[in-house]
């Protein structure tokens, strides 16, 4: 028995989704900034190991999953990837309030959304 294609999206991991999503974003001519999973940890494992960070945050943390430029819209944004149920931390809540402060568009993006996402990556959501 094969799964419906919401079942699917109720059910997908964020890395999936997140690769979807820059699969769709980059077949509509955007630009796609993602630092992957392997990566950020690769990074947060050499920056745990240094010293001289007493005091300080990990810098990465909150940040945006995804930027996404598109150059013949002249247009930017921030996405933010989630599962179903998976919720903003803190840190991601300052990051988007901060963004749109400075007139940015910052978005979140569930597998439920699917059909709206496609249509704004093709240029429809304006």
């Amino acid at each position: 028995m094969s799964m419906s294609a919401e079942a699917y999206r109720q059910t997908i991991r964020e890395r999936d989704f997140t690769a979807q999503v820059i699969a769709e974003a980059e077949a509509a001519g955007w630009l796609v900034y993602h630092i992957p999973d392997w990566m950020y940890q690769s990074a947060f494992a050499s920056w745990q190991r240094t010293g001289n960070r007493a005091g300080r945050r990990w810098p990465m943390r909150g940040f945006p999953d995804l930027v996404l430029s598109h150059p013949e819209r002249h247009e930017v944004l921030f996405v933010e990837v989630k599962t179903r149920y998976g919720r903003q931390s803190h840190e991601q809540q300052r990051w988007a309030a901060a963004l749109v402060a400075c007139g940015l568009r910052v978005e979140l993006w569930r597998p439920a959304d699917w059909p709206s996402i496609e249509h704004r990556l093709k240029g429809a959501g304006e």
